[in-house]
């Protein structure tokens, strides 16, 4: 009953937060506004839509003094956003609705979004993390953590099958290390039907060492998250009085895994490199198709 009374004044709610429907209704008008900007007119891989929403929420959080959304930051650090199901969500709605005017004439909207050019992007986004790592003169151990269902597994996953089954390329490995975080079970295929150890049979992750280095745990990662972030944080900062105390050489003799805790604040900033990295692979593909 309370949640028809809910609707009937026009609160949203998700799980235990309600808001105003007002919020959403002025999110889809700063979106088709947003949409309608010169830099969106042209097919786009979503990764570039993306940044480009960071930069224009920046600007808006600039004006209103918000703090930095996710958007933002990721725009900001460049770093490369996916979304496995992009029609699914506002940003796409919107963009819909200015398709459905441009087809009646009524303004022009040139904004398509290339999916083909966004996975291959995925691609050699893991093919330059195989490469040989800044620590040590051999392949790099890729790693990934994925908190949800089947939808951010799957499409995180694909990768490797995508250039070993699909493109043909030898020697791509999968995840050495894959951890999920979901509430989602196995049985009515929220999942996908199974767990991320099981992506070893599709070589998606390292078949000599899943047993102790792929786990899928049974949780809220809303409430795991925070404590697992806090304990990463807590041990760089450990890492760091080490360092100053004993020094680079020692520190690293002593604790090899800080080269990972104490790399550069900045991130590898891997969208400015996606033209190079993009075209890496491509030159790959062309040598065997």
């Amino acid at each position: 009953m309370y949640k028809r009374q809910l609707r009937d004044d026009r609160i949203i709610r998700i799980t235990d937060v309600g808001f105003d429907e007002n919020v959403l209704l002025g999110q889809d008008e700063i979106l088709c506004r947003i949409l309608q900007r010169p830099e969106f007119q042209r097919r786009m891989t979503g990764t570039e839509m993306r940044y480009l929403l960071g930069a224009a929420y920046a600007e808006q959080e600039a004006r209103t003094k918000a703090p930095e959304g996710m958007l933002a930051l990721c725009q900001r650090k460049a770093i490369p956003i996916f979304v496995g199901a992009p029609s699914d969500g506002s940003v796409f709605l919107n963009s819909m609705k200015l398709w459905a005017m441009a087809q009646e004439g009524k303004l022009e909207h040139r904004f398509d979004l290339d999916l083909h050019a966004e996975v291959f992007e995925s691609c050699a986004y893991h093919v330059w993390g195989q490469n040989p790592s800044e620590a040590k003169d051999r392949p790099a151990s890729l790693g990934t953590l994925v908190l949800g269902g089947g939808v951010p597994k799957n499409f995180n996953l694909q990768p490797e099958p995508a250039l070993s089954q699909i493109l043909g390329m030898e020697e791509i490995g999968g995840f050495l290390y894959d951890i999920q975080i979901t509430t989602a079970p196995v049985t009515d295929g929220s999942l996908s039907s199974c767990p991320p150890a099981e992506a070893v049979t599709w070589g998606k992750v390292d078949k000599d060492a899943y047993e102790s280095t792929t786990e899928s745990m049974p949780a809220d990662y809303s409430m795991v998250m925070p404590i697992i972030t806090k304990a990463l944080l807590d041990k760089r900062a450990r890492l760091e009085r080490l360092q100053e105390e004993l020094g680079a050489e020692t520190l690293l003799e002593r604790h090899p895994e800080a080269v990972g805790y104490l790399r550069g604040t900045e991130g590898y900033r891997l969208f400015d490199h996606r033209e190079r990295l993009v075209e890496h692979l491509r030159a790959q593909v062309r040598e065997r198709l």
